[in-house]
């Protein structure tokens, strides 16, 4: 068995070898079409109005189409808005910009991101990519790697689809997809260093960035980041648990903060390990290679019921991730041309969780071909097809070489083997102008995984309507899908020697834009959601109890959110609200636990672990050709599902000892404010200084940042008011 291993895995090396040749030797291929490469780099010096009206592939659709047409609610923030929110990572970024987006900890997991009512207790259920290359972690965590890191000024732009994606980018994008997009030689020419100080939220990080055109449609881009990052001493950011324990003789009440040595202060890089990020891409005509190597982690909050238990001060998750991708696009004629691409990604992570250590590698072949036609000028067709080969249960390459273990298979008391998998998916679009108002999508994908009972189909229809030029009217439907970590597949098809079923998302929106006036666009969505939710469940806490992943029961959501954007010359605000509610949660078991909502047991009609009310406003102003002043403000408006379920739970389980009697304090809202100065000295140097979670000087609890998912379903950290500066210099 080992022996065929070797030979599949030296098959598949020789092939992919082969490929990336292939795809080299096809650049010097004649070229007939510009690429969407030098398309997009011609973006930069548009104005807001014509920008939306530019025909590109954005990441919502399969075909080119105008940003005012996209068949999504996309938020768009670029490499200005970037630099001016003085943000330290990618998930405070998302935080500050997208509309109806929050953050929720987890004290023995990452933190994790929700969108729309919808979050989990693993981000596997939103897809991640660079480049249009999903980067997301198959096994467990799904969207890890990135999100931690202060390193940021690789990236020309994030594009966020607000909405199901796996029409697009098949299973895991239930609601949301967010695209990062770097830096290329036809966007960045130069060279470009940049150093960032963190004070009280302590990190120190280092970026050089060079980018060369050697012709019109060649050039190479250099990039490389690190950074040391302490973060904030538990005084700064006390942790504030929502239950009682005992430590050291003492009773604690779940309302105190803590801040004594035992815990991790927040933000606090993985082991103290440098954080890295390195890429560089090679462009020649259509031929696109790119490298791109990250590594991160952070600590997590100690779990008070484990405070006795040694080895803690090293609880949390640190990664590794290296990809190669290699893409061209064969230029068949005026209307017809072909992407293809081929890439290699190998996730490395391990995850420290009381005495336990779970270490895991996944290395991913991929290819996509995607046929692209054109017959005319009212209709677009997109076909492909994308075909993975997973192996998983290698031993680690970059932390202790453990053997390669996770938490699904530590608790059924086996070892994780070595094991492969493959996945192969078809996928369409069709655009079709109807009439010069009137433009219809019809698209979706199918998704064959081998641990998984069917095939999983994501189709998508959406009807765009431009009654005037400055109206446009969008009608989306669609169904997104997620098949279970793969760690939870294996060990099922081991155990019980069945297939998994898959999550479903079915999504309708409706949603109005408008350009009013050259400076001013304005939006409202309104949507309705039917997941038939997949999720870490349980019947009882405690000794005795029983958990695990399962079919969980139907949850139906609905929102609407109200956007503005208003730029000139000098200005740019940004202003957004979102609302989502509960309608109904039906279990398909009854005495399972969920910790979505309360609603099943008769406490409240609310999710457990959202604010109903969000709303986030930003705001930049050139007062000067050298001075511009910045301002960010988010207010998540309260959380009355997570009251409903800390009362639920302490009646539920008496061993649970959650302190709610009283203390109110996580079910209140938070608000996080941030305020910055730029200064221009000259063209070529520049700097920045940024005043983070303001309020806090004032209040702590204006900078709660609460728990979710078991363990301290009450509790909060207060993130720290803090500093950064940010010098830049040009060469």
């Amino acid at each position: 068995m080992k022996a065929q291993e070797n030979v599949t895995k030296f098959r598949f090396t020789k092939l992919f070898a082969a490929l990336i040749i292939l795809i080299l030797l096809s650049g010097y291929c004649p070229a007939t079409a510009a690429s969407d490469e030098e398309d997009e780099g011609s973006l930069i010096d548009m104005d807001f109005e014509t920008l939306m009206d530019v025909q590109v592939r954005p990441t919502a659709t399969l075909t080119k189409t105008s940003q005012k047409v996209t068949p999504a609610a996309m938020t768009i923030i670029t490499k200005e808005d970037i630099s001016n929110s003085g943000a330290r990572s990618l998930d405070e970024l998302l935080d500050i910009y997208v509309p109806n987006l929050q953050i929720l900890l987890h004290v023995w997991e990452t933190q994790h991101l929700g969108l729309r009512g919808s979050i989990s207790d693993r981000d596997d259920k939103y897809l991640l990519l660079v480049n249009g290359r999903v980067m997301n972690d198959r096994v467990h965590y799904g969207a890890l790697s990135e999100r931690d890191l202060p390193m940021l000024n690789d990236i020309n732009r994030v594009e966020v689809v607000r909405g199901p994606g796996s029409a697009m980018y098949g299973p895991g994008a239930l609601y949301m997809v967010i695209n990062i997009i770097t830096d290329t030689p036809a966007t960045f020419q130069g060279t470009e260093v940049k150093s960032t100080l963190g004070a009280i939220d302590e990190f120190y990080s280092w970026e050089a960035k060079m980018g060369r055109q050697f012709s019109d449609d060649s050039g190479l881009l250099i990039y490389a980041g690190a950074a040391k990052q302490p973060g904030t001493d538990p005084s700064d950011a006390e942790f504030t648990p929502g239950r009682t324990f005992t430590y050291g003789g003492r009773t604690y009440q779940g309302k105190d903060g803590l801040d004594f040595n035992q815990f991790q202060g927040y933000n606090q890089s993985w082991r103290g390990l440098e954080k890295v990020k390195l890429y560089s891409q090679y462009v020649k005509k259509d031929l696109n290679f790119w490298f791109r190597f990250t590594r991160g982690g952070t600590h997590y909050p100690l779990n008070p019921g484990q405070l006795d238990d040694a080895g803690m001060l090293d609880q949390g998750t640190g990664y590794q991730q290296l990809t190669f991708f290699a893409g061209n696009k064969l230029n068949i004629s005026k209307t017809v041309n072909v992407d293809y691409s081929f890439s290699y990604d190998t996730m490395d992570y391990v995850r420290h969780i009381a005495q336990n250590i779970n270490s895991f590698r996944q290395d991913e072949y991929h290819t996509k071909v995607i046929l692209h036609w054109e017959p005319s000028e009212k209709h677009s067709i997109a076909v492909g097809g994308e075909y993975s080969h997973e192996e998983y249960g290698l031993d680690t390459w970059g932390y202790p070489h453990e053997d390669a273990i996770t938490q699904a298979f530590r608790d059924a008391d086996i070892e994780m083997p070595r094991w492969a998998t493959d996945n192969a998916s078809v996928l369409g679009e069709y655009q079709w102008k109807m009439t010069p108002k009137l433009t219809l999508f019809v698209g979706g994908r199918i998704d064959w995984q081998r641990f998984v009972k069917r095939e999983m189909f994501s189709p998508r229809l959406a009807l765009v309507y431009t009654p005037t030029e400055k109206d446009t009217l969008k009608f989306i439907v669609q169904r997104s899908t997620r098949a279970s970590t793969a760690e939870q597949m294996k060990i099922y098809n081991d155990m019980e020697s069945q297939l998994s079923d898959y999550e479903t998302m079915d999504y309708y929106e409706m949603r109005w834009e408008r350009q009013h006036t050259k400076n001013l666009w304005l939006a409202v969505s309104g949507f309705y959601t039917a997941h038939n939710v997949i999720a870490w469940t349980s019947t009882e806490e405690g000794a005795g109890g029983t958990y695990a992943v399962s079919p969980l029961g139907k949850l139906e959501t609905f929102g609407i959110e109200g956007e503005m954007t208003y730029k000139t010359d000098k200005a740019k605000i940004t202003l957004s609200h979102g609302y989502t509610k509960l309608i109904n949660m039906g279990l398909v078991d009854n005495t399972t636990v969920t910790f979505l909502t309360a609603e099943p047991y008769g406490y409240g009609h609310d999710l457990a672990n959202w604010s109903n009310h969000v709303t986030k406003l930003t705001a930049h102003y050139d007062a000067t050709d050298k001075l511009s002043l910045d301002g960010s403000l988010g207010i998540y408006w309260g959380y009355p599902g997570k009251k409903d379920n800390a009362e639920f739970r302490d009646q539920r389980f008496t061993d649970a000892d959650r302190y709610t009697d009283g203390f109110t304090a996580p079910f209140r809202g938070s608000v996080y404010l941030n305020l910055g100065m730029g200064y221009k000295f000259s063209e070529n140097c520049k700097v920045r200084f940024t005043a983070h979670n303001v309020l806090g000087w004032f209040d702590e609890s204006y900078n709660k940042r609460n728990y979710g998912f078991g363990e301290a379903e009450a509790g909060y950290t207060s993130l720290a008011p803090s500093f950064s500066v940010a010098l830049t210099y040009r060469f």
